[in-house]
């Protein structure tokens, strides 16, 4: 049963809040809410999208805001050549996906890769699970993100592409096998966020597709509002458990969304 604007704007905003920054699928979430509520991708495409993804992408921003101000100084104003290096290698992680990102949308127009995110997802989810299980204590430092790094994060995140595949878990599960520890993973997967959400949100204006409505901008409104809040949220519970628990919970959040797509 096809329900009203307004009310499918709110539900998918408050969709697109929560699960943006869970390591699940925000997209494949989304594609079921829409079926739920009545209506076609088309509709999310042209009505939705670009909205939903501004709103959590300007979340992010606002949360880190003081952060991002930090940073802009000691990149501009203060040359620091550790903040410099550190910029690169976003750029260079960001444009690494959206190569990657291009290259697997084309492979699944012709449909040879669909079934990729159960076992993908599945397979970060049990490493993440032998993280947990560990107990390292030898943590890199978010200073220490060095090109392999940005190679593979941008590899893999170019995977989000693919139905069922969370960008924020295969960029934390790639960042913790890499010996950052779970709370400095969460922080860049949110630095990381903002320009992949920018680059989607500029290619989707360009594409011509955005549509300008009531609608459209309570979507916008309360993906931002529940995105802030659902960040806050889990930055808070990030500074309240231990790495090994955390790294745990993130498993089962993955391992339980390979679940969700065999279920549903």
């Amino acid at each position: 049963m096809e329900k009203s604007g307004i009310f499918t704007a709110i539900v998918l905003g408050v969709v697109q809040g929560i699960f943006e920054w869970l390591p699940v699928s925000s997209h494949l979430v989304i594609n079921h809410s829409i079926s739920l509520l009545g209506k076609s991708f088309l509709d999310y495409d042209l009505g939705y999208g670009f909205w939903l993804h501004l709103g959590t992408m300007l979340s992010v921003v606002t949360l880190l805001r003081k952060n991002l101000i930090v940073d802009f100084r000691k990149i501009v104003i203060d040359q620091n050549e550790s903040f410099i290096n550190i910029f690169k290698l976003f750029l260079i992680s960001t444009g690494i996906s959206l190569f990657f990102g291009s290259i697997f949308f084309l492979i699944l127009r012709i449909q040879l890769i669909n079934w990729v995110g159960i076992v993908v997802m599945g397979v970060f989810g049990l490493l993440l699970f032998a993280e947990g299980l560990s107990k390292r204590r030898n943590f890199r430092r978010i200073s220490g993100f060095n090109l392999w790094d940005s190679l593979l994060v941008g590899f893999f995140q170019g995977l989000a592409v693919v139905p069922g595949v969370s960008r924020s878990g295969l960029a934390m599960s790639i960042l913790v096998k890499r010996k950052l520890n779970i709370h400095h993973c969460f922080l860049l997967n949110c630095y990381l966020n903002i320009p992949l959400s920018l680059a989607s949100v500029i290619y989707m204006g360009i594409s011509g597709r955005i549509l300008v409505s009531y609608d459209s901008i309570i979507s916008l409104i309360s993906s931002f509002f529940v995105g802030l809040i659902c960040l806050s949220i889990i930055f808070k519970t990030f500074e309240k458990f231990e790495e090994r628990k955390l790294k745990l919970a993130t498993a089962f959040l993955i391992l339980g969304s390979c679940l969700y797509q065999l279920i549903v």
